[in-house]
């Protein structure tokens, strides 16, 4: 079986158990390595440079979801409404 669908299988699972994404991220990215061949010390280097790639990405869409969330929580969303349609 191809190793990036049975990583995401297991990612699917990991996140379903409600694991932390840091640690299931980790755990499928070893697991994919090792079904594709891959020495540890390729797997890790691998996912550094993917980490270190995608960072700034990942940081953005990170800060987007905490604004999201602070809005939704802060009733801001409600009072707007409320001014909208009076």
């Amino acid at each position: 079986m191809n190793a990036v669908a049975v990583s995401v299988i297991i990612l699917l699972i990991l996140s379903f158990l409600r694991l932390n994404i840091i640690i299931a991220l980790s755990v499928c990215a070893i697991i994919a390595g090792l079904i594709s061949g891959m020495t540890f010390d390729a797997i890790i280097a691998a996912f550094n440079a993917g980490l270190g790639d995608n960072a700034k990405l990942a940081l953005t869409y990170a800060m987007l979801g905490i604004f999201a969330s602070a809005l939704a929580s802060s009733g801001i969303t409600d009072i707007v409404s409320y001014k909208i349609i009076n």
